[in-house]
């Protein structure tokens, strides 16, 4: 004998059938779409006005976890209202706490927000229209984001009160920039980032777009003067522990190779309107 299966949830009404037939469940709009944005931040004076330009009309919460910063960095930061302030763990190693924190920290959105970016200071999400976009995303069932990654780069350090999007548009490919710094916090169950966030390992839900159509600005490569500063800067926070893993080695290139292989950059790097039109160069850059 077949047992039924019974089924105790209350029959919809033939006029409640009707109206929700003509009537189906209204998409998520732009304007609904709730982000909340996290990071981490070290003496990042010169980028934090670029970031909150960039992001604050985009998100609703910006959570940053700053690591002792002796600059103006906190002063900047908390003079917006959509910053949270938090003070980084400390360690045997920086890149150990900040991928340990940045793989975890974002679980308190679960409930509260459509979407997450994990991003550092000098990283920018961007899409044309990108809370259409996202919107659009949620309603096809997508729950992660596979961007373009990009190295942007410019002769020399922009104004602080121009839209870097707009004003620096010269870039190259950076495959280790295709981070996975955008998902659905109430579909992915874990992100397990490798240090730098340059890979990532999902669980979860995991429903990428058919097709790639956000792009991952990386803003270091903003003048040889201050990437060759920003580089002995970040070289000095490098520990044993960091080295003996091989992590940011980048910052140990002498500043003839940096401003070689800047110049090599500079000179091939095309327009962000051309990408994904026509092969541009590429360029692998060092693990952090």
């Amino acid at each position: 004998m077949i047992k039924r299966k019974l089924d105790y949830r209350p029959k919809k009404s033939w006029p409640e059938r009707v109206r929700a037939f003509f009537n189906p469940p209204r998409a998520l709009t732009q304007s609904e779409v709730r982000i909340d944005l996290y990071s981490t931040c070290w003496n990042e004076e010169r980028m934090i006005p670029f970031f909150l330009r960039h992001y604050e009309p985009l998100v609703q919460r910006i959570i940053v976890y700053d690591d002792g910063s002796t600059d103006r960095s906190l002063e900047l930061l908390a003079a917006s209202p959509k910053v949270e302030l938090r003070r980084l763990k400390q360690g045997h190693s920086y890149i150990a706490v900040q991928t340990e924190e940045m793989s975890h920290c974002w679980k308190e959105s679960r409930g509260r927000a459509d979407w997450v970016f994990i991003c550092d200071m000098d990283e920018q999400v961007y899409h044309d229209h990108l809370r259409t976009y996202l919107a659009q995303c949620q309603e096809a069932g997508v729950t992660i984001l596979n961007p373009v990654g990009l190295d942007m780069v410019s002769a020399y350090f922009p104004p602080p009160n121009l839209v870097l999007s707009e004003t620096v548009r010269l870039c190259v490919r950076a495959f280790l920039q295709d981070k996975l710094a955008v998902f659905n916090p109430n579909a992915i169950d874990e992100i397990n980032y490798t240090p730098g966030r340059h890979l990532a390992y999902p669980t979860g839900r995991v429903i990428f777009p058919h097709k790639r159509d956000v792009k991952l600005l990386h803003y270091k490569q903003l003048g040889l003067d201050y990437l060759i500063a920003r580089s002995n800067e970040l070289r000095g926070r490098s520990t044993a522990f960091d080295r003996e893993q091989g992590w940011s080695l980048h910052y140990e290139r002498p500043a003839e190779d940096i401003r070689a292989h800047f110049d090599q950059m500079l000179s091939e790097a095309m327009d962000i309107s051309l990408i994904g039109k026509r092969p541009p160069p590429v360029f692998l850059p060092e693990k952090s």
